[in-house]
């Protein structure tokens, strides 16, 4: 028989070991509940982390462009990436309308009469520009102006204009010393080379031309001396540089009711009213003011066409006191069909924009024809020897096909760059101007035999 303490011992045993278990559940309550706080704190932490975050994006982005963006409150907030800035847009201004000038300059093109010419940053490219708006198939002076250039006469408002300014700059003329100190050259050359180093580029002009017309130089000394020739007359011709002494050049200052072709006209000026356009940079030809004082070459201008070197040798001039100018790159005719001798610009048969007939296959090319072989300009020539007095329909031109300028490619005729022929057709007066077309190869084989 059990005893009476061996009988309680399970129920206390099992009422401690109720009590055990109940200890053992309060401690997983804390636990879980400890845990329970935990994740709800970093769940807390994330949600206010990541609104940080946001908002400093949204500040960061409604920021006017250049202003710093906000700082960051948080760690979190300082790993987000910074929007990428707008690139500022800037508005540019359009070009100033300006005209090239050949001796380096610009000038602005006047917008009011009366308001004073200005000048701007010289120019690197020592080019001659054409000058703006020129008129459509029409001789010399009976033209019929377009838009933009026409003659109307200048107005009666009296306003004054100062004279172009004398400058004489010198010519650079480091390479001339051996060309002075050689035997075989010319006295001319050797005085025109002197007068050159003097600062009397008139004087030198005169004297280096009549070197070069005597044929008693190498054609190497002779393009050397068309090099400096060409300096030369970029300022005594080619811009508005007055020089007293010129014989070629004179002054005019503009007078009511002028215009540029009636001044041509008053003063027996033997070129194109463009070409008086041209060396005083006027924009357009109604853009001559009263008192204006202008710069004029009286010209005559000739031309001396070489076949074998495929060059125009333009002179001023006549006589023994005619002056090289420049040269100028031409093509001819195929199978060598320009003809030689003496020609004069054909009167009346200057032409700008014209027409022409294919005279092979019957093609008419109509004026704006882009197509057009012969191009914006032609001047006509008439032979003025006894054996060619009677050949026709030769002339000089421009072309569409640049690339046949230094061959034989035209039907005959004397083909010229687009810009060059231009410069011609402003230089060359009809019934007036020669050319002469010949070949030294011919020439030297004439002189042998």
């Amino acid at each position: 028989m059990a005893l009476p303490s061996q009988q309680s011992g399970p129920n206390r045993r099992s009422k401690h070991s109720y009590r055990r278990k109940n200890g053992r559940f309060g401690s997983r309550r804390w636990l879980m509940l400890l845990v329970v706080l935990v994740v709800a704190g970093i769940v807390v932490w994330i949600v206010v982390g990541s609104e940080d975050a946001t908002t400093t994006q949204n500040l960061a982005t409604s920021a006017p462009q250049g202003a710093s963006p906000p700082q960051p409150a948080t760690a979190s907030a300082q790993l987000i990436e910074q929007p990428t800035p707008q690139p500022v847009l800037s508005v540019s201004q359009p070009p100033r309308t300006a005209i090239p000038e050949p001796g380096g300059g610009v000038v602005s093109e006047p917008s009011v009469v009366g308001q004073p010419v200005k000048t701007s940053t010289p120019a690197t490219q020592l080019t001659i520009a054409p000058p703006v708006g020129l008129t459509t198939r029409s001789p010399q002076d009976e033209v019929t102006p377009t838009a933009g250039a026409s003659q109307t006469p200048v107005t009666t408002v009296a306003m004054s204009s100062p004279a172009p300014n004398v400058i004489t700059p010198p010519i650079l003329v480091a390479g001339t010393l051996p060309l002075m100190t050689a035997d075989a050259v010319p006295e001319q050359m050797k005085e025109g080379l002197a007068a050159l180093q003097a600062g009397k580029i008139v004087e030198a002009r005169r004297l280096l031309s009549q070197a070069l017309r005597s044929g008693e130089i190498k054609q190497s000394t002779a393009n050397e001396i068309r090099e400096l020739l060409s300096d030369i007359n970029a300022r005594l011709v080619f811009s508005r540089e007055i020089h007293p002494e010129d014989p070629f050049s004179l002054t005019y200052k503009v007078q009511p009711n002028d215009s540029l072709s009636r001044i041509r006209k008053k003063l027996a000026v033997q070129t194109d009213w463009r070409f008086i356009q041209r060396i005083n940079g006027i924009s357009a030809p109604n853009r001559i003011r009263i008192d204006q004082t202008l710069k004029i070459i009286t010209g005559p201008f000739h031309g001396v066409v070489e076949r074998s070197t495929f060059t125009m040798d333009i002179y001023l001039g006549d006589g023994n006191e005619q002056v090289y100018v420049c040269s100028l790159p031409v093509g001819l005719g195929e199978f060598n069909a320009t003809p030689m001798g003496h020609f004069r610009v054909r009167p009346n048969s200057k032409l700008v924009n014209p027409e022409w007939i294919n005279p092979r296959d019957g093609t008419r090319y109509t004026a704006d024809d882009e197509l057009n072989p012969i191009g914006e300009y032609w001047m006509g020539l008439q032979g003025i020897d006894e054996a060619n007095r009677d050949m026709a329909g030769y002339g000089i031109h421009g072309t569409i096909e640049p690339e046949s300028i230094g061959r034989n490619a035209s039907m005959g005729c004397v083909r010229m760059y687009p810009e060059d022929v231009q410069l011609v057709y402003q230089m060359f007066a009809d019934g007036v101007s020669t050319v002469e077309i010949k070949d030294q190869r011919i020439n030297a084989t004439a002189a042998a035999e």
